[in-house]
């Protein structure tokens, strides 16, 4: 039993050393335009207002965010390639 534990306390703690790095806050005019397009298409009805450089399964993506012509926060998850992952 103490092995077992000892091994997963290994396990839980192996990558605790290393630092995620930070996302970087990128404005809408440094934003590729392939991103801004699929953003736009998605949520037409959004008006973006900043757009946050994101690691998703290891590969560069985009969050970008902005309000709808109701109010409500929206935001669209697009890749560097300008593949729509995900909307909220």
């Amino acid at each position: 039993m103490k092995r077992i534990f000892i091994v997963l306390a290994t396990i839980a703690f192996a990558g605790c050393g290393s630092k995620p790095k930070p996302d970087e806050i990128v404005s809408m005019d440094k934003l590729p335009a392939v991103v801004r397009e699929a953003a736009e298409k998605a949520l037409p009805d959004v008006k973006f207002q900043h757009a946050v450089k994101i690691q998703v399964d290891g590969k560069t993506a985009y969050e970008v965010r902005g309000k709808s012509q109701k109010g409500k926060i929206r935001e669209a998850e697009v890749s560097e390639t300008g593949e729509l992952l995900e909307t909220e």
